[in-house]
């Protein structure tokens, strides 16, 4: 009697194992995409309360991508660092009135760190992804002088092989590293220093997202570098160099291409653009888990990173 009722439990309870897989199986399917807009929470508008002049090339969605320096000591005196893509780099006060131009030609995105050691001074070290060389991606290195506002070019360093898309820089024990993203969504994380007469850099780690990839931001303080893969998704991976290479979560796109507007040659960078307060997750069991308030927050600038169009 006890091996017969053995027996049935075991049965039942390797046939409630399959159904609970093939559950998942189906929950982890990709819903199409006009189902996820339907379903999806109506996104909050900001509304902007400044803008910056128009970048130099006009009509050719060229105004692409901020990045913010912020003065603590007087914050009205910030500074904001813009990609004109076709041209190269701007700098703006906070009035939105251009401070500096720096030609550099076709710089895609932009991310800056204060306190970085540069050929022996501490400094703001701005990083963009330069798109020169379509088929040997660049990362251009440049110091911003905040009491002028001017930027002062100190050298390139190699991205990888592809052509150059998004970057962020992000900060941990062992250094400082640029993560550039190519437009094939591989993602390469650079050991960079800055401290001698010419920046270096090495390829530590790559990653590989499906499909084309662009923005990204890291949190210093959660290690974390959150990526956009544009049709798919918002992936996180662990930002550190010994840190696995594959994704930890992703959760659904907060604005489809559907949504996206195109912009023209003047920038809003004094506000981000409309992003989701919440990103739609399935409820299922199987989903992968949201992201913390926290986290969410440190995504506001990586959501006004979201491109009109593929092809840019």
């Amino acid at each position: 009697m006890t091996a017969s009722r053995n027996k049935y439990y075991t049965s039942m309870i390797s046939c409630f194992t399959l159904m609970t897989l093939a559950a998942c199986t189906a929950a982890e399917q990709e819903l199409p995409v006009e189902v996820r807009i339907a379903n999806a929470t109506p996104a909050v508008s900001v509304t902007a309360r400044g803008e910056t002049t128009p970048v130099g090339t006009p009509n050719a969605d060229a105004a692409d991508d901020p990045a913010i320096w912020r003065n603590a000591a007087d914050p009205a005196q910030s500074l904001i660092v813009g990609t004109d893509k076709k041209a190269g780099l701007y700098v703006y006060g906070l009035d939105g009135k251009s401070r500096d131009f720096l030609d550099a030609g076709r710089v895609n995105n932009v991310d800056l760190k204060d306190g970085v050691a540069i050929n022996g001074a501490q400094g703001v070290l701005v990083a963009a992804s330069d798109r020169n060389d379509v088929a040997n991606a660049k990362v251009a290195l440049f110091r911003l002088d905040t009491a002028t506002a001017k930027l002062t070019a100190i050298g390139k360093i190699d991205g990888g092989r592809g052509e150059a898309y998004g970057i962020c820089l992000g900060r941990d024990e062992s250094g400082l590293s640029a993560y550039i993203v190519l437009k094939d969504g591989t993602i390469n994380q650079l050991a960079i220093d800055a401290s001698g007469a010419a920046p270096t850099a090495r390829i530590v780690r790559t990653m590989k997202l499906g499909t084309q990839a662009e923005g990204c931001a890291v949190d210093d303080r959660t290690h974390i570098l959150y990526v956009a893969e544009e049709d798919v998704g918002l992936w996180r991976f662990d930002a550190r160099a010994s840190g696995a290479t594959t994704p930890t979560t992703r959760t659904w796109p907060w604005m489809p291409k559907a949504w996206r507007s195109r912009r023209s040659g003047r920038r809003t960078a004094m506000s981000s653009s409309p992003a989701r307060a919440t990103m739609p997750m399935s409820s299922t069991a199987c989903a992968t888990t949201p992201m913390s308030a926290a986290s969410a927050l440190s995504m506001g600038r990586l959501a006004g990173r979201r491109k009109p169009t593929a092809s840019n």
